[in-house]
Formats: C-alpha cells, structure tokens, sequence
C-alpha cells in the first residue's frame, strides 16, 4: 500500500479505480520463479490512462504532453520517497551487510588464490632460473675444455707448420747441392 500510494497519487488503498485503465503485461516466467525461490514479489510501474475511451492494447502515445504537477504535490512527492528510501534502506541493512560480507569474502577467496597463482608461477620461475643457471655452468665448463683442446691443437700445428718449414727448407738446400755437385 505504501508505494501503491506514492505511485498513484488520488489512491488511498492497494486497488485502482474502476475508471482506470492500465497498459501492463504478464510477468516472465524467471520473475514468477525468483518470486517462488526467494520470495519476493515482482514490482513494475505501470502507466494508467484515466479517459475512459482507453482500450488495454491501446498503444502508448509518448508525444502526448504529460499532466502538470504543481509544486506541492511535487514536494509531497519527493518527501514521500525519501521517507520510503529511507525506510526502505533500515529494513534492507542485514541483507546489505550480509550482501557485502558475501562480496568481500568473494574478493578475498579471489585476491587469495591470486595470491597462489602468482606464487605457484614465481616458483616455477626460480626452478627454471635454477636449471638456466645449472646449464649456463656446465656449458661454460664445456667451453673451457673445448678452448683447452684448441690451444694445444694449435700448438701442435705450430709445431707441425715449423717441421714442414725445416724440412722444406733443407730439401731446397740438398736439391741445391746436388745440381751444384753435377755441375
């Protein structure tokens, strides 16, 4: 009846005058279901046409100019629901509370397993970096005995370069004798 009477100004109880006619429709059926689930009732604002001519299927003309409110009744108006607001927010304080308790606990479970994800992944990071690190170090091994190898491999091709050179050089000279010595 409360806000039957904020929506329709000249209404007193919950029924609508016979001379009103209302344009309204069927509820859905997710509506009629949430109401036998939870218990509320649906709640709609409908517009009431008061000629008398008005069909129910008659469709709305929006261009039509609105009634004029006069400033006190605007005023009784505004008064009236922020009284209603008001109201309405005192008996609505548990199930907002217990509302936001829900959603902060969801946030929380979220942030939590945020949390643990971000530290699974940091975990798995610092094994890989680990391993990384473990191979960087036998490859650097790896490497040194390879530069080891080819240090002496060089040495002995030095070495091998010098003996070719020697022996190059001597069988020169000994083809040097020889055709001094036939000639």
């Amino acid at each position: 009846q409360r806000a039957f009477s904020l929506l329709f100004s000249e209404s007193d109880s919950g029924d609508l005058n016979d001379s009103q006619v209302c344009i309204s429709h069927a509820f859905p059926l997710p509506f009629e279901e949430k109401k036998r689930r939870v218990g509320l009732a649906p709640a709609a604002i409908v517009q009431s046409n008061r000629d008398l001519d008005a069909q129910i299927l008659k469709t709305l003309d929006f261009n039509r100019p609105q009634k004029k409110i006069s400033w006190e009744e605007d005023e009784v108006t505004t008064s009236a629901v922020q009284k209603h607001r008001l109201h309405g927010q005192k008996e609505n304080d548990a199930d907002l509370k217990n509302n936001q308790i829900v959603a902060s606990s969801k946030e929380l479970t979220k942030l939590r397993e945020g949390i643990e994800n971000k530290k699974t992944e940091i975990s798995k990071l610092d094994e890989e970096l680990t391993e990384l690190k473990r191979k960087n170090d036998e490859e650097r091994i790896a490497l040194q005995e390879l530069e080891t190898v080819l240090i002496k491999r060089k040495r002995r091709v030095e070495k091998c370069r010098q003996v070719s050179e020697a022996q190059s050089s001597y069988r020169g000279l000994l083809e040097k004798m020889i055709r001094d010595a036939m000639h």
